[in-house]
């Protein structure tokens, strides 16, 4: 699994206003707190066990989740991550 740099900054958004936004591969969402079957694709984590989670439809077939999902938790360790990665190239 992966997310892109730009991605992360738009799913943060989505988690903290509650607003959808649009990609090129589909629309970001918040994710309720009942909604607790969609899981973060990083962590494991469903809706109830992380402080937010941005979601969107994943690809079709009958191995791919109906989900692609991200929880704040996860975004949180992909920003440490581009801090780290940055002060290494620079």
């Amino acid at each position: 699994m992966y997310i892109c740099d730009g991605c992360i900054a738009l799913a943060d958004t989505v988690i903290g206003s509650g607003n959808a936004a649009s990609t090129a591969l589909g629309t970001i969402n918040a994710v309720p707190e009942q909604l607790i079957r969609i899981r973060c694709s990083f962590c494991g984590k469903d809706r109830s066990q992380a402080p937010g989670l941005a979601a969107m439809p994943a690809g079709a077939g009958p191995k791919t989740p109906e989900f692609a999902a991200v929880c704040s938790e996860c975004l949180e360790l992909c920003h440490e991550i581009i801090t780290e990665e940055d002060g290494l190239s620079g």
